[in-house]
């Protein structure tokens, strides 16, 4: 795509794999490669009087073929997907500088893991702190995910950071949202929903008038039922054996 465009900026037709040679890359001053569906800027390298680029609106996230054209005075890379910016370092003709509103993605398997967010000496940029998303104190460099989305909700969660920047005489704001994609963090096993007991069936009330005058239902084995009987039974007994020793008695005489 960059062979592409490079070509139409030339005025020269060509296939989008041919190669622009270092001679024609040289004669360009003046490049806007605005909305060029842009992902990489390998090949530009050679454009080494360049002095104003503008490279808004692409999909751009490696500024490394930038690191040579120190030539440059002016340069725009508003809304891409940049995350490092130490390769702009060495580009101190700069006067103008534009960073903002970058909106670059991460997949990480992990709640914590290593910020892609670097500053100009390749330095750690801090993200913004929220409820779901905070700077990791445990580990210094990472991000650390406090939460993640429910199961169903979207796995994507956003944070934002920003960092003021000068290179040159240009000052900038270096800016954005740093989409995390959380799909590929495991997540903790749910609990399983525990069966409820079932109300077990209270025995209905009876009649207490009727159990009272039905001798059916009058106990029969209580501990004072059993002692009466046992006291009666022995009484008969006693009865019993005093006949008999009397009768015995009778007969002798």
């Amino acid at each position: 795509m960059l062979n592409e465009k490079l070509g139409e900026k030339l005025g020269t037709t060509r296939a989008t794999d041919q190669k622009i040679t270092d001679v024609e890359l040289e004669k360009l001053t003046d490049l806007n490669l605005d909305n060029s569906n842009i992902t990489s800027l390998t090949g530009i390298e050679a454009a080494k009087n360049l002095k104003n680029l503008s490279l808004n609106h692409n999909s751009i996230s490696n500024l490394s073929p930038l690191a040579g054209l120190t030539s440059l005075k002016t340069l725009s890379l508003k809304e891409n997907k940049i995350t490092d910016i130490s390769p702009l370092a060495g580009l101190t003709s700069l006067t103008s500088l534009n960073l903002e509103d970058q909106q670059p993605s991460i997949k990480p398997t992990d709640k914590s893991f290593a910020s892609p967010l670097k500053g100009l000496t390749g330095s750690v940029i801090p993200v913004t702190n929220s409820a779901d998303v905070i700077n990791s104190t445990a580990t210094p460099g990472n991000i650390q995910l406090i939460s993640l989305p429910a199961n169903g909700a979207s796995p994507i969660l956003n944070t934002l950071w920003t960092r003021s920047v000068t290179i040159g005489t240009a000052s900038a704001t270096f800016s954005g949202t740093l989409a995390i994609d959380t799909s590929a963090i495991p997540r903790a096993a749910q609990p399983q929903p525990q069966p409820q007991p079932q109300p077990q069936p209270q025995p209905q009330p009876g009649n207490p008038s009727a159990a009272a005058h039905n001798p059916a239902n009058k106990p029969q084995n209580t501990v004072s039922g059993l002692l009466a009987n046992t006291g009666f039974n022995v009484f008969l007994g006693v009865i019993a054996t005093l006949a008999l020793v009397a009768a015995g008695l009778l007969i002798l005489r």
